[in-house]
């Protein structure tokens, strides 16, 4: 099992809960989204900030950022989707700092805008019932919308092969959609309750879930045949984000309990917990050779951990 060690640098500089976290393609860098409305970028040698954008979309009423704001990066690093549930979905130049495409959304909006892994497609969810939609990135042109069958999708992930879109949808199961066919592919019925977050493993053929009644325990699926594969328990409060590293054989999960967990994803088999987080941990990532872990939350830093 792996150990998890602190990284020489904590990065601080948020006004408020850290709640999105994405390395850049070269490991050298990651992007993070606050509370505070902005998003910044940071270089990881030095542990110095290079930018900060200040982009999030605003409460105007209230004046605060909405909270529940939905990030992605794209894969080459180059653009970030950001919407919410009371805006448009904006495409963002991150080089440039400007606004490229606005998606008009409407109050039915599911929220997680994904890129697909080879950065040409936008998706995201909206419609009653549920619609998966996609926009050409180049040409930024609307390439239709597919029903997925279901009033509501909790969440949903996008396979590293592209080809494959798993969702959560409110009859407990989830779905597995083939973007090339237009159609449900795998149906898993043993979800047992809603689930509440949803991640592939970097090899396509695992896929985990944040279980939603409880949210303090989390199960993996062969994403192919639909087999439970493992049940992890052991978070003492909800569970906030899940991330596979390395081959897939590693799973990482944060939670309100203020811990980072280390798991075997195919025994379930718990390894070391962290616990220098001294407040609820929200958001985590891992780089993509799997060797450096980030998490974040309302301590309002970034924190570092190798992976041995």
């Amino acid at each position: 099992m792996s150990q998890v060690c602190a990284s020489p640098h904590m990065l601080s500089g948020h006004k408020g809960t850290v709640i999105h976290l994405s390395f850049l393609p070269a490991g050298d860098r990651i992007l993070s989204a606050a509370l505070d409305g902005t998003v910044r970028i940071w270089d990881l040698n030095s542990g110095a900030q290079e930018r900060c954008l200040r982009i999030l979309p605003w409460n105007r009423r209230l004046r605060i950022p909405h909270c529940l704001v939905d990030l992605a990066l794209s894969p080459d690093g180059r653009l970030l989707a950001v919407g919410d549930q009371e805006s448009d979905l904006v495409l963002w130049d991150l080089a440039k700092e400007e606004r490229i495409h606005t998606i008009p959304v409407e109050s039915d909006w599911s929220g997680a805008p994904m890129f697909s892994p080879d950065g040409r497609l936008l998706i995201w969810t909206a419609g009653s019932p549920s619609e998966l939609r996609m926009l050409d990135i180049r040409t930024k042109s609307f390439l239709g919308a597919a029903s997925l069958g279901s009033e509501y999708v909790a969440a949903k992930a996008i396979a590293p092969d592209g080809c494959r879109v798993a969702c959560t949808c409110e009859d407990d199961t989830i779905r597995i959609w083939d973007i090339a066919s237009e159609r449900f592919t795998l149906t898993i019925r043993d979800a047992v309750e809603e689930i509440a977050d949803l991640v592939f493993s970097p090899d396509g053929r695992l896929v985990a879930g944040v279980r939603h009644l409880t949210r303090d325990s989390i199960a993996v699926w062969d994403a192919f045949s639909g087999r439970i594969v493992s049940l992890m328990d052991g978070h003492t409060d909800l569970v906030t984000a899940i991330a596979f590293a390395g081959t897939g054989h590693r799973l990482f999960s944060t939670s309100h309990d203020n811990t980072l967990r280390t798991w075997d994803a195919t025994s379930g088999r718990q390894g070391p917990i962290t616990r220098h987080h001294h407040a609820p941990v929200v958001t985590l990532a891992a780089s993509r050779d799997g060797r450096l872990v980030a998490t974040g939350g309302a301590e309002r830093t970034i924190r570092l951990w190798k992976v041995r």
